[in-house]
């Protein structure tokens, strides 16, 4: 990845941050670990996704009766 950044342009970015900090540290080592592989990564991920949804389904609703609630939690997918 760090390698060939032109065959990753949605990290463009990422890429760029991390090459310019990687000559900071003594020994820095980047590898791509398959999402197969890293099913704790992912699922705290995913569970971060869904806690921020919730979140703000919880801002959103806070104050409106219930009624309100359940109709706008019908409507929006966390």
């Amino acid at each position: 990845m760090i390698k060939e950044p032109n065959a990753w342009p949605d990290f463009s970015m990422e890429l760029a941050e991390l090459a310019s900090i990687q000559g900071r540290f003594q020994g820095f080592k980047s590898i791509h670990v398959p999402q197969t592989r890293n099913k704790t990564a992912c699922a705290l991920a995913e569970t971060a996704k869904l806690s921020i949804g919730v979140y703000v389904l919880l801002v959103i609703c806070s104050g409106l009766d219930s009624q309100t609630t359940s109709s706008l939690s019908d409507k929006i997918a966390v």
